[in-house]
This record gives structure tokens, sequence and C-alpha cells, in this order.
């Protein structure tokens, strides 16, 4: 890079369950002199069957670049592959100097394995953490080897990608991206949620998500079946249903859902909020239900109970506001009386600002400014022997 020429850096975000984690990194990545941002929509963020989150992204970001390959009725693989096709061709048009991925989807894994044969370095946002339930477990860990600078959650997180034998001084523990948002993005109030929703948000008010759990073939359409009849049988409050992703399994969670939505009028479905009044609907909400990971990082992080149902988030941390249970209909029953009780709301309330202070991207751009001269594109397998050395010699620096 040459003096004062800005680092060209792209973003790909693919839909809603990636963009409004990475928002608060853009913005702050646009009050930086030192890198000209390349954001790049792909996939499902595209698609009206999915929300159309690049509508919204238009709004604030017209320089957003579309990359609408086939997420409607088409497999996994075959989105896979369009992905790839796609974004190596943005990437060998645009030339950016790194590429940013957030998470664990299919479409990301393609975009890591176009940048890596394009030998573009990548820099790669919650890595570590664990979902066993779900395929994109094995597809978070790849997309860590497949990258050269790691921003993590927790200690934890960074412990797990130092031990995939990733060098120490380049993973960072920043904290959580759904943090910041928690914490500091604006979101409307209940009034202006009600308008747009078309309902009255009578309590308990309860914020609802399934998605598949894609490696236990099957287990998801319990996980629905179950959610959909607790809701029935609590038979009051107000429930806000936001449908799964392009997930193999997802078609028949969608329709069970929408089946819901009719038949009740307490219950509306949308095929995506937007992180803003997703977020506010969360802070009005007496509970988080489902299998999401929203519920296991930005529930916390705002104090809102988490009733989450199945495996499909095992391995991620867990904290007091946080309820598990199986995918049986007086768990999942006594699950929600119990996040509805208000010893257990109190209890919740302490873990507010878990998983970070809302600084997280601050964070994020100070490294990658300090940092840009070691994204290497070679990087050495670390053993456990020169970890410890490592470890040591950076304590000692730091």
């Amino acid at each position: 890079m040459s003096r004062g020429e800005p680092f060209r850096l792209a973003i790909l975000t693919t839909g809603r369950q990636d963009w409004g984690l990475l928002r608060p990194l853009v913005d702050q990545l646009q009050k930086s002199s030192v890198f000209d941002v390349i954001l790049l929509a792909g996939g499902m963020a595209c698609s009206p069957q999915f929300g159309s989150t690049v509508d919204d992204i238009q709004k604030d970001y017209p320089m957003v670049l579309e990359l609408p390959w086939n997420v409607e009725e088409v497999p996994a693989h075959v989105q896979s592959a369009e992905a790839l096709g796609a974004v190596g061709s943005v990437l060998a048009e645009t030339r950016p100097q790194a590429l940013v991925l957030l998470g664990d989807r299919f479409e990301t894994a393609a975009a890591a394995l176009a940048a890596t044969v394009l030998r573009l370095p990548i820099v790669h946002l919650h890595g570590g953490e664990e979902t066993e339930g779900a395929i994109d477990n094995s597809l978070r860990h790849a997309i860590t080897k497949m990258s050269h600078m790691h921003f993590v959650a927790d200690e934890v997180y960074a412990r797990r990608v130092i031990q995939m034998g990733e060098d120490p001084n380049a993973v960072h523990v920043v904290g959580s991206l759904g943090a910041d948002n928690a914490l500091q993005m604006e979101t409307p109030g209940k009034e202006e949620l009600e308008e747009y929703l078309g309902i009255v948000l009578d309590p308990p008010v309860g914020l609802v998500t399934v998605h598949p759990t894609t490696l236990t073939g099957g287990v998801e359409d319990t996980v629905v079946d179950v959610v959909v009849e607790a809701i029935e049988k609590i038979g009051g409050g107000s429930w806000v249903v936001t449908l799964p992703n392009s997930d193999p399994g997802c078609e028949r969670i969608q329709r069970v859902l929408l089946d819901c939505a009719e038949r009740n009028s307490n219950v509306i479905a949308k095929e995506a909020l937007g992180a803003s009044r997703y977020l506010g609907l969360m802070k009005v909400a007496d509970l988080v239900l489902g299998n999401s990971s929203s519920g296991m990082i930005e529930a916390p992080a705002m104090g809102v109970p988490t009733v989450n149902v199945g495996d499909r988030q095992k391995g991620r941390l867990r904290f007091p506001s946080i309820i598990d249970v199986e995918p049986v209909l007086e768990e999942v029953f006594g699950g929600v009386e119990k996040a509805l009780s208000s010893e257990f709301r109190a209890r919740a309330g302490q873990v507010l600002g878990i998983l970070g202070d809302g600084k997280a991207a601050e964070r994020m751009v100070m490294i990658l400014e300090r940092e840009l001269n070691g994204l290497r594109l070679r990087k050495r397998f670390v053993d456990f022997r020169d970890k410890r050395e490592a470890q040591m010699t950076r304590g000692r620096a730091e």
C-alpha cells in the first residue's frame, strides 16, 4: 500500500444474520481515513423471500454492490457454488487488499474459498464459537483456518482459535458486535413497532426464531412444532416470529410458523425485521424463544430472558439469562413460565452488557489500522510449544 493510499477492504454480508452485526464495524471503518470500504451484499440479502436486507443497506450505504445468487428453492450446495463464483468474480474485479467475513454459513465458507484461491487475506469475526447442532460449526472452523486475522468475542473463543494452530498474535479478543448493537443502536419504541407490525404488543411479548438443526436429521421439525404448541398453549400475549434463513430444512419450518400466524391473531410472522426493529422488539420483549444465536448473544447483552430449545446452540457460552430446554412441549412451556417469572427476570437483568461494552467495532478498527502490515498470506501452524512461547512473549510485550 502506497503512502496516503487507502487500504481497500471488502466486507461481505449475505443477509440479516450477519448484516446487523457488521453494521457497527462498517460505520467505524467509514470514519477512518485509512480504509476504502467495498461493501458486498449477496444471496439472501438480495432476496425478497428473505426480507431483501439490501434495501435497508442501500438507504445508508448506496455504494453497496449486489450479488444476487439464487437462494429460493435451491439446495445449499448449489447456493454455495453460485456464491463461490459470484464472490470470486467481484473480488477479482474490485481487487481489494483483504476480505472481512463474519460467522459460519455455507455462503461465507464459499466466499472464504474464493478469497483463498485469489490469494486475498481474510479477517474473520466471531471465530472459536461452537454450535454443535448445526453444520455451521464445521464451516466456522474451516473459515478460521483460511483466515489471517481473528476478532473473537471472548477469551474462551480465543483459546479455541489458538488451539487450531493459529498464531496467538493474530487473535484479538474485542467483545461481541451483538453487544455493540444491543448497547448503542438507536431503535424504534413500542408505539412505532406496533404501527409497523399492525398489532398491539400485549404482554407477555415473545420474540421467536427457529432455524433448522442441520446435524440432527429431522429434529428441527420437533423444535418448531413444540415452539408453536407452547405459544398456542399459553394462549395470550403477543408473539413476533422471524422466519428462518435458507438452510436445509427451512421450508417446513417456514410453513409451520406461517400457519401458526394465520391461525392466531396474536402471532405475526415476518421474513425479516431489520436490525433496529429486531433489537427494538427485543428491548420491549419479555423473552426470546427458539434456537437462534441472538438468544445467546444479544438477548443476554440486553438482560432479556432466553428459552433456548434443543441443541443447535450447544457449545456456546451460557449466561444466567438463558434457559435450556429439550424440544418437548412440557419443557418448553415450563421454560417460558420460568422466563416470565419476576425472579428470573431479575436474574436475567444482572447480566446486562455481557460479552462486551459496546466498543468491539472501535477496537477492531484500531487493531486493523495498527496491524495492516501483518496481514500476510503465508502462515504457519503454531504447535502447542510455539503457542506457549508466543503467549509468554506477547504478555511481556503488552
